[in-house]
């Protein structure tokens, strides 16, 4: 008992100088695993699956000091170069939805709900990895569309409260489109377009690619933790060819975007995101017109950009305006 105590009175008092204890007396040989795994934690932090028992894992004082600087570095160090956490955790979920029995997504199990959130998790994994320009995530996603297809044709059509809960229900055709789309998976989306899989006149579940982006909030998909506006992926769709002058719910792509700016129906969205969208869509040849097609408009943007961004817009709007002006009368002459 004696011995207990002084080992016990050897503990810092101080909690960060004890957290910095338990690293240190880790076993070399323990070391790297157990710096991948705080690091695969201090990734899925707020993700945790309701399923896996670990809610609570890392009390608030042990992540503040897993994340300061210095920790960082040194999980970093022992972890490896060659670690990356989004990676195994992406793995990870494709082998929790490999190991899904078909038989009890169906009702009165709730396996159905654990899955919608072991793709949503995915979800947030591969856009870490595509915000790092990381390809390893290609056939990750290809391999999530595989499990989830080959589900749906095992699981049978099941309802509760006059609801689907079948699979084909939950993931109808296109709907991985849709969470490339709102994730931001450029290098998916740019191998869709040298496939044939990706085109201004294509919908996926009733929706072209650039109104995706432009309203992803409006997706009958169900809900995403990524509904913001984002002017690179609009940008970028423009660059792959979407036409914002595309018809759509008998208007414009366009013209709805504006509608609903008017309505304030809009993701979350900073000045500069959405001064830099209304650049690149009026650069894209989005008719000018109907920026001033009444007065709703220009009083909208002046109320969700600063007052520099609203006068940028409503000068280029009347350039492009002057422009097509222009245009238009060469074209008669």
């Amino acid at each position: 008992m004696e011995e207990l105590h002084e080992r016990l009175n050897e503990l810092p008092t101080d909690l960060e100088e004890y957290f910095q204890h338990m690293l240190d007396s880790t076993e070399e040989i323990y070391q790297k695993q157990a710096a991948r795994i705080y690091q695969m934690f201090l990734t899925s932090s707020g993700n945790v699956s309701p399923h896996s028992g670990l809610v609570g894992f890392l009390h608030r004082t042990v992540h503040d000091f897993l994340t300061t600087r210095q920790v960082r570095e040194l999980l970093e160090d022992r972890a490896g170069t060659d670690f990356n956490a989004d990676l195994h955790l992406s793995n990870a979920v494709i082998c929790e939805l490999k190991h899904l029995s078909p038989g009890r997504l169906r009702s009165p199990y709730d396996d159905l709900n654990h899955c919608n959130w072991l793709v949503t998790r995915f979800m947030n994994t591969i856009h870490n990895l595509a915000s790092q320009d990381n390809q390893e995530y290609l056939p990750l996603v290809d391999e999530l569309e595989r499990i989830i297809a080959e589900l749906q044709t095992e699981t049978m059509p099941t309802y509760a409260s006059n609801s689907p809960t079948n699979m084909a229900a939950q993931y109808p055709e296109g709907w991985v489109m849709v969470m490339a789309i709102r994730e931001g998976l450029f290098l998916y989306l740019s191998r869709a377009k040298r496939l044939g899989m990706l085109d201004g006149s294509k919908k996926f579940l009733g929706q072209p690619a650039l109104d995706i982006a432009l309203r992803p909030y409006r997706s009958t998909f169900r809900d995403s933790s990524r509904l913001s506006l984002n002017a690179k992926l609009v940008a970028f769709l423009l660059g792959l060819g979407m036409d914002p002058n595309a018809p759509h719910q008998k208007t414009t792509i366009w013209h709805l975007f504006l509608e609903d700016l008017v309505l304030e129906h809009k993701g979350s969205v900073s000045s500069h995101e959405l001064a830099g969208m209304l650049e690149c869509l009026l650069k894209a040849g989005a008719d000018p017109d109907l920026y001033h097609v009444h007065s709703q408009i220009p009083a909208a943007i002046t109320h969700l950009c600063t007052a520099a961004d609203a006068k940028y817009i409503e000068d280029l709007a009347l350039r492009m305006q002057a422009q097509k002006r222009r245009t238009t009368g060469a074209g008669i002459n």
